[in-house]
């Protein structure tokens, strides 16, 4: 029985969104591997030079992964080309995409690639006990500039691990 997790393939919006709190581990939980597209790597590189995920990638973080062909069923959902080529590989690898685009999420439920979004990553991070309060690290995300659901929704997310979002 093979219990090696399996990669994640994320995209440039929470790979920012969790290197600006200080929480690429989130990413990294139950030692997963994180593949970077070329093209995600392209829109990170381009932040400012003092980025913290800028700055992450120099330093080496994550394992950088050549853009893979994409099929045309997925390029008529016409994404940003970084949820485009994060979207292909995880196709391709039969691994996780990380995305909180909404169309990129509404395109991986339609094609079948399995997904999930900075906040399923933080409800998970907390079950593995890598954070402490999901709801802590949810509000340092919004603060930092990540669009983050409803607070309804919130309440409704944190209440199925004990947590409260007010």
């Amino acid at each position: 029985m093979n219990s090696t997790p399996l990669p994640r393939v994320v995209d440039a919006a929470p790979l920012i969104s969790l290197a600006k709190v200080g929480r690429l581990d989130v990413l990294t939980a139950g030692n997963r591997i994180v593949l970077i597209t070329d093209t995600v790597a392209r829109e990170v590189q381009a932040g400012a030079e003092t980025d913290p995920a800028r700055l992450a990638l120099q330093s080496g973080w994550g394992t950088r992964h050549a853009d893979v062909p994409v099929a045309a069923d997925l390029a008529a959902w016409r994404l940003d080309a970084g949820e485009e080529a994060a979207l292909a590989l995880a196709r391709l690898r039969g691994c996780a995409a990380v995305l909180d685009d909404g169309a990129g999420r509404k395109a991986a439920r339609a094609l079948g690639i399995i997904h999930t979004g900075t906040t399923g990553l933080v409800i998970e991070a907390k079950r593995q006990g890598i954070v402490m309060s999901a709801a802590d690290l949810l509000r340092d995300l919004r603060r930092a500039g990540l669009y983050l659901p409803t607070d309804a929704i919130l309440q409704a997310v944190l209440h199925t691990i004990g947590e409260d979002w007010t």
